[in-house]
């Protein structure tokens, strides 16, 4: 048997494991796997770590940069507009600094000696959150195992991956935002420290014409994703937006699992509109229909494409565009369409006014960062929802599907009536 696919069999079993133990309310789960791991000797490049979340760390605090607020969070808006909406608590943004930090860039994590520093979504009860990623294979909300990777040292630098760091969402909502605070770190002495990034941003163009706009000439770092590195001095801002990065098997998500700061979705619009070379005055309208190229979540696209089509949509595949022109295209949209995903990120570009119609598996129950975007800028944004036989959001994200074509056709027809 192949080595590779030895100990993606015996990390499935170990998965499952933990998820039968959280099923079954099993206090120190990854102990338990830890400890079975040892005895059919598949862990010998992976320790145990006791976890301590991030928000209650105070050894490493340095200062508050934004406070916190009371807010609320809008859900999933159907399609004839009933909507419904939670307030929740934004919780302070603060910034933290430790010395001789493990990172991974792809883990919301700093690892000490003993101790893994996990970023939690505050509010959010951790029982129900999968926070493993990078370096992190999988968790409890006591115990971390946590991979042994090639080491890198590295003497300094300000820490912009994190879990998501690859996905356009993650890094334009929970990531790129963090450059607001880049002033306020200056004048602490950490003007000299490169801003550490994944690789993905220099091979994602949108990712790095973002990132090049809003910290300008500031020294960036790429750190591979398949290692990991020692910083001599590390500095970590949490999130100003966050949502819990994947759930536990059949846990649905809810309203008030998404914390959105407006004041930080204004700041990432005003900066990419400003310096991004584009000029809000056009007064075209279009209707824009996001394709997607069925590497993931593949679907009856041919068919429903032709729906829109008939009304006078065009067919756009967001990823092959620069940012620029995203911008563009988004603003002077007068309707949007298309699966959930990513690309409904660019609704921060949207015009007031601007009729978005999204359709989204049951399964991710009331996903909401999308509908908080769409508030915030001032889109009427509508949902039809299909059913699907799988709850986890992992399986969601990668899952094929089929929605019915009259189903869409009667969501459009009415969003199009109230446009009119």
């Amino acid at each position: 048997m192949n080595l590779h696919f030895k100990k993606t069999r015996i990390n499935g079993f170990l998965k499952k494991l933990v998820e039968y133990c959280f099923r079954r309310n099993i206090r120190y789960t990854v102990l338990i796997v830890y400890l079975f791991g040892l005895v059919i000797k598949s862990h010998r490049h992976i320790k145990l770590y006791a976890i301590e979340w991030l928000d209650q760390n105070k050894t490493n605090f340095i200062k508050i940069l934004d406070p916190q607020e009371y807010v609320y969070s809008y859900g999933p808006q159907d399609s004839i507009g009933v909507q419904r909406a939670e307030k929740v608590r934004l919780p302070m943004v603060n910034i933290y600094h430790f010395e001789n930090a493990r990172i991974s860039v792809l883990s919301s994590s700093i690892l000490l000696d003993n101790k893994i520093i996990i970023e939690r979504v505050e509010g959010v009860d951790v029982i129900r959150c999968d926070y493993s990623s990078g370096h992190v294979l999988i968790h409890d909300s006591v115990n971390a195992l946590v991979q042994n990777i090639q080491i890198t040292n590295l003497e300094q630098g300000i820490f912009l991956g994190g879990n998501g760091a690859f996905n356009y969402y993650h890094w334009m909502i929970e990531i790129l935002p963090k450059l607001q605070y880049l002033n306020e770190l200056d004048k602490l002495g950490y003007e000299g420290f490169p801003l550490l990034v994944s690789e993905d941003v220099d091979h994602i163009k949108s990712f790095r014409e973002a990132l090049n706009i809003i910290a300008k000439d500031r020294l960036v770092l790429m750190l591979d994703r398949d290692k990991t590195y020692c910083a001599g001095r590390l500095v970590y801002i949490n999130a100003p937006n966050s949502l819990p990065f994947n759930l536990r098997q059949n846990d649905k998500i809810r309203i008030a699992d998404f914390l959105m700061r407006p004041s930080s979705i204004k700041y990432l619009r005003n900066q990419l509109f400003m310096n991004a070379g584009f000029s809000p005055t056009a007064k075209e309208s279009r209707r824009i229909y996001f394709a997607r190229r069925n590497e993931r979540r593949e679907y009856n696209q041919p068919e429903i494409f032709e729906i829109f089509r008939q009304q006078g949509f065009q067919k756009v595949f967001m990823e092959e565009l620069s940012l620029k022109e995203q911008i563009s295209l988004i603003y002077n949209a007068e309707v949007l369409a298309g699966p959930t995903g990513a690309e409904w990120t660019n609704l921060i570009f949207c015009r007031e006014g601007a009729k978005c119609l999204c359709w989204m598996a049951d399964g991710f129950g009331d996903f909401s960062a999308f509908s908080n975007l769409a508030k915030i800028v001032g889109a009427d944004m509508r949902y039809i929802t299909f059913r699907t036989a799988s709850n986890s959001t992992r399986d969601l994200y990668y899952k094929s599907y089929f929605v019915d074509a009259n189903k869409i056709r009667r969501g459009l027809d009415t969003l199009l009536g109230a446009a009119a």
